[in-house]
C-alpha cells in the first residue's frame, strides 16, 4: 500500500469485494489509520512504514474472506447447468 511516498487506499489497495461488504468500511478505516500513522506530520519512513505493515494485514484478511464466501456460495450452486457457468468464469483469463 505504500512505495516511496505514495499510499494507495481502500479499494485500490484491495478490492473488497462487493459480497464481503468491507469497500467503504476498509477505505475509512485506511484513512484513520493513515492519519494516526502521520500523527503531527511526520511523513517519514518509518510513519509510511508502520501505515503499511497494519493495513496489508487488514487488506489480506479482506481478501481471504471474500474468498472464503464466494467459495460458500458457489457451493450453494444447485443444477448442472448453474456449476457450468460458474466454472467457465472461474479463471482470471475469463
Amino acid at each position: 500500500m505504500v512505495h516511496g511516498r505514495v499510499v494507495i487506499l481502500g479499494d485500490a489497495a484491495f478490492v473488497a469485494r462487493p459480497h464481503v461488504g468491507m469497500g467503504v468500511t476498509k477505505a475509512a478505516d485506511d484513512a484513520m489509520a493513515l492519519a494516526a500513522a502521520l500523527g503531527d506530520g511526520d511523513v517519514s519512513a518509518r510513519a509510511l512504514e508502520q501505515f503499511d505493515r497494519e493495513r496489508v494485514a487488514v487488506g489480506r484478511f479482506v481478501v481471504d474472506r471474500a474468498r472464503q464466501l464466494g467459495a460458500y456460495m458457489q457451493a450453494q450452486i444447485k443444477t448442472e447447468a448453474e456449476r457450468q457457468q460458474a466454472e467457465t468464469f472461474r479463471t482470471p483469463e475469463a
